[in-house]
C-alpha cells in the first residue's frame, strides 16, 4: 500500500452541503457583488472577473439540493481552472456560502461514485470518506462545457 497523500478542497455550497475539488482546481477566493454577476439563458450566470465573463454554477441548485437566493448583494465564489474537450486551460467560478478548507488525504480513503446518494454521481467523477461522511470531487470539465453547451443552444 502507498503512503501517498493527496490534498482536495472542501467546497460549502449550501448549509448542509459541502463537495471537493482537487487541491490545483481551486485558483482563488472572491467576493462578488451582485452587479458582476449576470443571467443567461436557462438559468446560467456569468461573473464578471478580471475584465470577462465566466461562467459560475450554483452547485447546491444543480444537485437539486437547495435553491439559493438570487445573487442580492454580496457572494462568496471559488474561481476554479477546468479544461473544455480540446484540452483548453479556462475557469469558472462556484458559489459557495463559506470559506472552503484543504484537506489531507489517503488511497485508502477513495469510494466508488456509485455508492453516492443522487444526484452526485452524474456530477462527480471520484468520491472519499473523510470525518463520518462521503464526499464527491465535482467533474469541473463536465459540469462547466455542460453549463456553456446549454447556454449556446438556447
Amino acid at each position: 500500500m502507498s503512503d501517498q497523500q493527496l490534498d482536495a478542497w472542501l467546497l460549502p455550497v449550501a448549509d448542509d452541503v459541502t463537495i471537493a475539488i482537487g487541491r490545483y482546481e481551486l485558483k482563488y477566493i472572491e467576493h462578488v457583488a451582485a452587479s458582476d454577476v449576470k443571467a443567461s439563458l436557462k438559468g446560467a450566470r456569468d461573473f464578471f472577473w478580471r475584465g470577462r465573463y465566466i461562467p459560475v454554477l450554483d452547485v447546491a441548485t444543480l444537485a437539486e439540493v437547495e435553491t439559493l437566493p438570487p445573487v442580492a448583494e454580496e457572494r462568496i465564489v471559488a474561481i476554479v481552472a477546468y479544461e473544455d474537450i480540446a484540452g483548453n486551460l479556462l475557469m469558472g467560478a462556484i458559489f459557495l456560502v463559506d470559506i472552503p478548507q484543504m484537506i489531507h488525504l489517503h488511497p485508502s480513503q477513495n469510494v466508488a461514485v456509485e455508492l453516492l446518494s443522487r444526484p452526485w454521481p452524474q456530477l462527480a467523477h471520484a468520491a472519499f470518506f473523510h470525518q463520518q461522511r462521503d464526499y464527491p470531487v465535482l467533474n469541473l470539465s463536465a459540469l462547466f462545457v455542460d453549463q456553456s453547451a446549454k447556454k449556446r443552444v438556447h
